[in-house]
């Protein structure tokens, strides 16, 4: 894995993300056990990255705390995972929040389409300019902790018929959630609320003629069997995925055990991320051919007229909340200072690459 990362060319960026600050895990008296249901199947690459997650937080809580992992479906529907948070049914969730956006409209936030161009730049923007501070702002009011987020990967369309101009999407229907719902009708398409596991067998009986989601679900989730293209650029590079639990377990934990699983949180996140562009570079470049999906990429005036039609996406996401509204404040701020990332404190000194690419 760790030849792959260096042929993308952004190992050495990379690894500039890795801070100093130094995290101690702590001591309790009994090992604590957390639930948490995964809105994947056991293979996908989101749920490895959760194994990862549940590896450091027992590393560094030195067995204090464990992580119960429970796969797609297993306890709640990833749609029924806030409130089951809420109920202390489960203790924490991984997936996207895009499904708790009627609940929490700031979720919606972390899918304004083409808000960051590549993995450096959402670090930057999550953690040095305030995104994060937000979100955790955001989802505290429902009793609940937003403790990180990790890659998605590369996050577009992926359809049945070719997409080369905006009109190609007129009355389509699209599996789509959250803001990419709303983006999808600014387009002229025709959304279709389905949960992620359910988009084979929509595409396979044309329930759906495309989809919005990550492009590695054409081998994780053998979607190249129903699907025919790829469009690229993405609407999103990458998408955030989400780690959430419960505000009154969290802080039921001793300050040293919430601040190891913090540091496993932060390890977690960078690792996500180098995992993601391996997987982007593999599924695009290798696989969707090797399958026969071909991947389309718009030509760049064609692409200025998808960012324009998503504009008003922008506009209505502000006006739901002053928290959104400051979300949209950041991600605008942000595009107009591009090209100046800074390197985020937000890792201990002692994280290696060797230990993140052990998986």
């Amino acid at each position: 894995m760790r030849q792959a990362l260096k042929s993308c060319g952004v190992l050495s960026i990379l690894i500039l993300f890795a801070g100093f600050v130094v995290f101690n895990a702590g001591t309790a008296d009994a090992a604590k056990v957390l639930k948490f249901q995964c809105a994947y199947v056991k293979t996908a690459g989101s749920s490895q990255t959760m194994e990862f997650l549940a590896d450091k937080v027992k590393e560094y809580t030195k067995g204090e705390v464990e992580l119960k992992l429970y796969w797609s479906g297993q306890l709640v529907k990833a749609s029924e995972a806030l409130t089951a948070i809420q109920r202390g049914m489960i203790d924490g969730y991984s997936g996207s929040v895009l499904y708790f956006a009627g609940t929490i409209p700031e979720a919606n936030g972390h899918y304004l389409p083409y808000a960051w161009k590549n993995p450096l730049e959402l670090l930057d923007i999550y953690y040095n300019h305030g995104f994060r501070e937000v979100t955790r702002e955001a989802f505290a009011k429902h009793g609940v902790l937003y403790l990180t987020t990790f890659t998605a990967a590369k996050y577009g369309l992926m359809s049945n018929f070719p997409i080369r101009k905006l009109e190609d999407l007129k009355g389509k229907k699209m599996r789509a959630v959250g803001t990419g719902a709303r983006v999808l009708k600014e387009f002229g398409a025709a959304p279709v609320y389905m949960l992620a596991n359910e988009a084979y067998t929509g595409l396979q009986r044309g329930t759906v003629e495309g989809n919005l989601y990550v492009y590695y679900v054409l081998q994780d989730y053998k979607l190249h069997e129903v699907t025919k293209y790829v469009i690229e650029p993405p609407l999103y590079s990458p998408g955030m995925g989400d780690i959430i639990m419960s505000l009154k377990v969290w802080n039921e934990l001793t300050p040293d055990q919430r601040e190891a699983i913090e540091r496993a949180a932060a390890e977690t996140t960078l690792r996500s991320y180098l995992y993601g562009l391996v997987k982007d570079e593999y599924v695009l470049n290798e696989f969707a051919r090797e399958k026969g999906v071909e991947v389309i990429t718009l030509e760049p005036e064609e692409l200025e007229r998808f960012k324009k039609a998503a504009a008003p996406v922008y506009d209505d996401h502000a006006k739901k909340s002053p928290l959104c509204a400051k979300q949209v404040e950041i991600l605008r701020n942000y595009a107009q200072g591009r090209g100046k990332i800074k390197s985020p404190q937000f890792l201990p000194s002692r994280v290696r690459i060797e230990a993140m690419n052990k998986n």
